[in-house]
């Protein structure tokens, strides 16, 4: 009985981090400098560019990435 009712959670779930993330991507793609990708992987952003540590330590708008998606859940 409850194992339906888990695959079904497992299901909406990952629709919802689905949808989340491609929100997500399309809100930090608009805000990254030019030279900055932003793709949706499999573990969730993924970003590419050249020297993107180092300028990560330099640019408040590579920094802030990772906090975009708190609090974003409804």
């Amino acid at each position: 009985m409850f194992e339906r009712l888990t695959a079904r959670a497992e299901r909406l779930a990952a629709v919802r981090r689905e949808q989340v993330v491609a929100h997500l991507a399309e809100r930090v793609a608009d805000d990254l400098p030019p030279d900055v990708s932003v793709d949706v992987g499999e573990d969730g952003l993924v970003l590419s560019g050249r020297n993107l540590l180092r300028r990560m330590l330099h640019d408040a708008r590579l920094r802030t990435v990772g906090f975009l998606g708190q609090g974003d859940g409804g």
